[in-house]
């Protein structure tokens, strides 16, 4: 089965919770099928943030959706820099 995962990066002053984040990424994806994750990682030499992880398992790579999920980020988190990459895997 073909899954999508979208990934982005905060600072360590930008946070969202679990539960919210993956409230937003199943609304951008109009499916309950959705996972999210968080990693610690480091941005510079001495800078740590974390990079989250989104996954969708059945739905294909859409504009609409990186539009949405980008939208929502944006408006919970307004003075983060949101910068999403995407993967599909089949």
């Amino acid at each position: 089965m073909p899954s999508l995962v979208y990934r982005f990066r905060l600072r360590p002053e930008h946070s969202i919770g679990r539960k919210e984040l993956l409230r937003l990424w199943a609304a951008a994806c109009r499916s309950e099928q959705v996972s999210v994750s968080r990693s610690e990682s480091v941005l510079g030499q001495f800078e740590k943030g974390y990079i989250y992880s989104l996954e969708a398992a059945t739905i294909s790579d859409s504009p609409d959706v990186r539009q949405r999920i980008t939208a929502a980020l944006t408006a919970v988190l307004p003075t983060a820099p949101i910068v999403i990459s995407n993967q599909f895997f089949s």
